[in-house]
């Protein structure tokens, strides 16, 4: 096999089990997708972090259409995000520029161990409970409390542009403790959000020259198949099982993100 077909295959390869993670648990894969080009493909870090957010679009818009076919977007939740978690992705994907991440990488691997730890075993629980919402009216959407929703995007958003992930591995968790929002929901409410700031994000990157665009282009082939084969298996498991899953795909990556990362600082 030529070289060039060689690297597009593992490229499609990636792109696939991308899509299968964003579609199937909610996020919007590039907190696997960057891992996986640095060490498969030798892929240099800042090209990784905006190749991985370019990859993100197509991936989160596919996932996000099917989740809401189906009902399971909470749109008033996922308006009160979205704003915010664009300024807080511009300025995630700026910061790139005068930051080395191997140290914030780190400190990120630790806290997705300690959410996957939480979702498994439920140590959090009780911080996480809040009073009831009030039932809304007969065809009237739950209210979310916009102060909350938008420190959430801001948040979520900063470490999209800054790690090039799409944030939902921290928006899902947060729905669900935050906003007591079903997972299923979670998943395509945290798709739709990722689908928005991942476009901003993606032009700062590719105006600082973060983007490989023949690769991104070789991640979609694999991953918007990937992103509505994940989404339509998401609705045919049990939420118990799909939980799970969340929680330990954090923890692997979380462990995949150290490795890297305590390399490159040993080195």
């Amino acid at each position: 096999m030529s070289q060039p077909l060689q690297y597009f295959f593992e490229a499609a390869a990636i792109g696939l089990a991308v899509g299968l993670l964003s579609g199937g648990l909610g996020v919007g894969g590039g907190i696997l997708a960057t891992p996986l080009m640095r060490m498969l493909l030798a892929v240099e870090p800042h090209t990784a972090v905006g190749t991985s957010l370019a990859m993100i679009v197509p991936t989160a818009i596919s996932g996000a259409l099917s989740y809401m076919r189906k009902g399971m977007v909470a749109v008033g939740l996922a308006r009160s995000c979205a704003l915010p978690a664009v300024a807080g992705t511009i300025l995630g994907s700026l910061s790139t520029l005068v930051a080395h991440g191997a140290l914030l990488m780190l400190m990120i691997a630790v806290l997705l161990v300690l959410t996957g730890l939480d979702i498994l075993f439920g140590f959090g629980s009780r911080l996480g409970q809040q009073e009831p919402q009030a039932p809304a009216e007969l065809g009237e959407p739950p209210a979310y409390p916009a102060g909350k929703a938008a420190l959430m995007g801001v948040a979520c958003g900063y470490l999209s542009g800054f790690l090039g992930v799409g944030g939902g591995f921290l928006l899902v968790p947060l729905m669900l403790y935050l906003f007591k929002t079903p997972i299923k929901t979670a998943f395509g409410t945290s798709l739709a959000v990722v689908a928005v700031v991942s476009v901003p994000g993606t032009l700062v990157h590719a105006l600082v020259r973060h983007v490989d665009l023949m690769l991104a282009l070789c991640l979609v082939v694999g991953s918007v198949p990937g992103a509505w084969l994940g989404s339509s298996l998401a609705m045919r498991l049990k939420e118990q099982w799909l939980r799970r899953a969340f929680a330990w795909m954090l923890i692997v990556v979380a462990a995949l993100f150290a490795f890297r990362e305590i390399q490159e600082l040993l080195s």
